[in-house]
């Protein structure tokens, strides 16, 4: 009800307060962004130092790094897409 009065009172304020409104949104979202981007690479690389330290063999590491590339770019396209 207050913001309702305030906002009526003058169109000035009101769409001030809606584009910070906007800012503010772009910047927890951006935030939210980054924070599962980086959240995802370090389960990502996580992974794959346990699986080249459980597998014996360097060629399994070698088949995993590319396809952990490949998701990497996935999310990065998902990413900018939803930006």
């Amino acid at each position: 009800a207050i913001d309702s009065s305030s906002s009526s009172s003058s169109s000035s304020s009101s769409s001030s307060n809606s584009s910070r409104i906007a800012v503010v949104v772009v910047v927890v979202v951006v935030v939210v962004v980054v924070v599962v981007v980086v959240v995802v690479v370090v389960v990502v690389v996580v992974v794959v130092v346990a699986a080249a330290a459980a597998a014996p063999s360097a060629a399994a590491a070698a088949a995993a790094a590319p396809a952990t590339l490949l998701l990497l770019l996935l999310l990065l396209v998902v990413v900018v897409v939803v930006v």
